[in-house]
């Protein structure tokens, strides 16, 4: 792009910005970014329900060249050790590129020119990762990921759910019953799982994979490591009128996993899950569940607590 997104005033403000970013990176992990580790940040960190970013069904990655030769980082991420301050304050960046992009073409970015405007920024003198100088990044090309039609299981879907961000499952098992997703803590501005433990973990749910094929549910990552923080074979529940003649449900329902296995449940476990007043559900389909996560009512929210199982 031969045009300059920023004024001279503009992209010195915003290296000082990318400066405290790298210095707050640096205290939190002991250490400041690499180039590498950086635009993975920023890959997450792109706003994907902007009006001044071309919409896109998944995240951005961006590739980099360091002195007209491949980028490639000599050390692991510790992105996934952050918290999401850097994140929201990445993502007030790359917002902020996209408003420039318009205000000079007239149109929402694209992700290349997403990716000039940040090569602009990248290359002071004054801008330094742990492993290049940003002077030394000759130029930056940015991809969007496509729509995944059949998730694996430990694939990580954000779910939009409007102003309030996303909600973070992950694909725990796929059987007869559906897809099973674990939802994983509370709404988050951005489209990322943090540090992993239990309190992360929180219901889960059958649904079908019909959002995630037509990429509204976005596949962010994949951690096999969550899959231990749900069952491997969740249960869904009956009520305890009979199904087959032979089959004994018990006096309040019983649990069936999807090999088969039958338990039957007790007064307490009946009422926690909804079958004692008919409002369980063994299977959502997508379209409802995402408008039920969208929802803000109180109605909303109880209708997700709808497995009793926890960590």
């Amino acid at each position: 792009m031969a045009t300059e997104i920023l004024s001279p005033k503009s992209r010195a403000e915003v290296r000082r910005k990318l400066r405290e970013i790298i210095g707050s990176f640096r205290e939190e992990i002991g250490t400041p970014p690499t180039l590498g580790e950086f635009l993975e940040i920023v890959g997450l960190a792109v706003p994907l329900a902007s009006d001044d970013i071309e919409a896109s069904p998944g995240t951005f990655h961006f590739d980099a060249k360091v002195d007209g030769k491949r980028y490639r980082s000599g050390r692991d991420s510790q992105v996934a050790e952050l918290n999401d301050k850097a994140f929201v304050d990445v993502s007030s960046l790359v917002a902020f590129f996209g408003g420039q992009v318009r205000a000079v073409h007239g149109h929402a970015a694209s992700p290349n020119e997403l990716a000039s405007a940040i090569l602009e920024v990248l290359q002071g003198e004054d801008i330094s990762f742990d492993d290049v100088r940003g002077a030394s990044v000759s130029s930056l090309v940015a991809t969007a990921s496509k729509p995944v039609a059949k998730p694996k299981l430990g694939d990580i879907v954000a779910i939009p759910v409007g102003n309030s961000g996303y909600r973070m499952a992950v694909v725990i098992a796929q059987n007869r019953f559906g897809i099973a997703i674990g939802l994983l803590g509370d709404a988050t501005v951005i489209p990322r799982v943090g540090k992993i433990s239990p309190e992360v973990a929180q219901r889960f749910i059958y649904t079908d994979d019909q959002l995630i094929a037509k990429g509204m549910w976005i596949i962010v990552g994949h951690n096999d490591n969550l899959l231990n923080l749900f069952p491997s074979d969740p249960e869904i529940y009956h009520g305890p009128e009979p199904i087959f003649p032979s089959v004994q449900l018990g006096e309040f329902g019983a649990a069936e996993t999807a090999s088969g296995a039958m338990r039957q449940i007790t007064k307490s476990e009946a009422e926690e899950v909804g079958l004692l007043n008919s409002s369980y559900r063994q299977l959502f389909v997508s379209t409802y569940l995402h408008q039920l996560m969208v929802d803000e009512s109180s109605s909303a929210n109880e209708a997700l607590l709808l497995s009793p199982w926890q960590p």
